[in-house]
Order: C-alpha cells, then sequence, then structure tokens
C-alpha cells in the first residue's frame, strides 16, 4: 500500500496542485472548492503523510517518484504528478518557468 492510498482522490489532487507550486487560492479556483476547504485537505494531508510542510511533502514526491519530468513542456520541461495521472483521477502538469534567453536583461 502507497503512502498517497490513505489520501482521498480530492487530497490527491490538491496534493498535485501543491507540489506543482499552486497557492491555497489557485487551488480554490481551480477546484472549485473554498480556500477553507482546501486549507483543511493541507491539513489533512500533512496529517496522514506525516508531513510538516510542503518541503516535506515535495522530498516524499521526489524520493518515491510522484513527480515526473518530461521535455514536453511549452519551455522545456513539464512536471506532472504521476500517481494521479496513473489513477485516472486528474491530469496535473505545469511547465517549468524557464526564462527566454532573448528576454532576459542584464
Amino acid at each position: 500500500m502507497s503512502a498517497l492510498d490513505l489520501l482521498s482522490p480530492r487530497e490527491r489532487e490538491v496534493l498535485a496542485c501543491v507540489l506543482l507550486g499552486d497557492t491555497t487560492k489557485d487551488i480554490a479556483y481551480d477546484c472549485d472548492i473554498s480556500m477553507k476547504t482546501v486549507e483543511t485537505h493541507r491539513t489533512h494531508i500533512n496529517r496522514k503523510l506525516r508531513a510538516r510542510s510542503p518541503v516535506d511533502l515535495m522530498l516524499m514526491a521526489v524520493a518515491n517518484g510522484w513527480l515526473v519530468a518530461d521535455s514536453g513542456g511549452q519551455h522545456g520541461v513539464r512536471v506532472t504528478f504521476a500517481y494521479v495521472r496513473r489513477k485516472g483521477r486528474v491530469s496535473t502538469s505545469r511547465d517549468a518557468a524557464r526564462p527566454d534567453p532573448e528576454e532576459v536583461t542584464p
């Protein structure tokens, strides 16, 4: 049994968004739930996975292979929360923000 199996489908969806850098406000908007509900899900996630911070969650995700990076993104790298995608609940991915060299000013 994976640690992620302890989470509800909505908690996995919120976790995916947290791991991909979304704020509570962004998650609430994207999932069509209140910010308070997002905070409740985050509390449950931290308790169930015994994490104290988003950094703990990220370290868990990297150690357990929950995140997948591929070169299909617009800026060269796309990061996907693999577990959610495999379970077919959510397709959550973000292009890594890599500045265009011509847009960078010294």
